[in-house]
């Protein structure tokens, strides 16, 4: 029994020993530094799986407008809008928005891609959101029938209003469409209702 206590006294020593030990290392500045980065790593993978989840959740609601797609042409999909949002410096989850609001606009799903990227340049050069620039540019597709692979021609006539005049493009995504039926229907080009467009603005100034 005398053994066993004896025992006992030098396990708590050690313990006490090792708790000390073991307390001292959690404030060595290498120790903290490594907690610091498992804590991130830890913290990116959540972010990553949430992010992924959000990315899922928005591409099965873009997939509603392509009910009878298989499950590997969805998966086709997806890689595609990952891979242009990569390239094109924008968050997927901000992509899929103007995907789903392309499709719905008629714009084909073998072109859409294609006129995404398109729409990306135009937001950027045109300062605005990748939203307002496929309002722009299916507005327009619409307003004239032309198909989704007049979205570029579209685009430089867009950048060409707003160069020669003082306008932008969410100025011209939100009013552009109050005139192109009409254009159409009278038989007057687009490049005609651009250039009328580019001498009204500067004429009367931007947001007139």
């Amino acid at each position: 029994m005398k053994g066993f206590n004896a025992g006992l006294a030098a396990g708590g020593r050690q313990a006490k020993g090792f708790g000390s030990k073991l307390q001292g290392a959690i404030g060595h500045p290498a120790v903290q530094a490594a907690a610091m980065a498992g804590k991130a790593i830890v913290d990116f993978g959540m972010e990553a799986v949430q992010t992924a989840g959000q990315i899922d959740a928005k591409m099965n609601e873009v997939f509603t407008l392509l009910p009878t797609q298989s499950e590997e042409m969805k998966k086709k999909m997806t890689d595609q809008m990952l891979a242009l949002s990569a390239e094109m410096g924008k968050m997927p989850e901000d992509m899929i928005g103007s995907l789903y609001n392309a499709l719905s606009a008629g714009v084909p799903k073998d072109n859409v891609f294609d006129f995404l990227k398109t729409a990306t340049k135009a937001s950027i050069g045109g300062v605005s959101t990748v939203e307002e620039a496929v309002g722009a540019l299916t507005t327009v597709l619409n307003g004239y029938k032309m198909p989704a692979t007049e979205a570029a021609n579209v685009s430089d006539t867009l950048f060409t209003v707003i160069k020669n005049g003082v306008t932008t493009m969410p100025e011209l995504a939100a009013n552009i469409g109050k005139v192109t039926p009409i254009a159409y229907s009278l038989g007057v080009s687009f490049d005609d209702v651009g250039a009328a467009f580019a001498e009204m603005t500067k004429n009367l100034g931007p947001g007139k």
